[in-house]
């Protein structure tokens, strides 16, 4: 049993090891997509957020206005961007909760 526990134990630090070994975050701009029109409240606010992650991460962040759709303009960009990291969306409640449920291009919507 205490063979067991070192084995697990020297298996942990190997995998650590392996974290540790990988490129720093973020090695290139970020964008942040808006589902609103540039000088809309969430713009600005995207703008103020973008600055401050700029001066945290040292790496430009890019504000990308797309609206459209109720959100889902924007929210699709950031589903059919690479799953890196480096897109994310400053969001209201209707990309993410309200357009799902009251679409009608469900499947299940008659």
């Amino acid at each position: 049993m205490v063979r067991n526990a070192f084995v697990a134990g020297c298996l942990a630090t190997l995998a650590c090891g392996n974290a540790l070994a990988q490129a720093d975050f973020p090695s290139k701009p970020i964008r942040l997509l808006v589902p609103f029109a540039a000088g809309s409240g969430a713009d600005g606010s995207a703008r103020v957020i973008a600055e401050q992650m700029q001066r945290t991460l040292g790496q430009s962040v890019l504000v990308d206005n797309r609206p459209g759709g109720s959100g889902a303009v924007a929210a699709t960009g950031v589903k059919q961007a690479p799953a890196d990291g480096y897109t994310m969306l400053v969001a209201t409640n209707s990309p993410m909760s309200v357009n799902p449920v009251v679409s009608r291009t469900r499947a299940t919507t008659r």
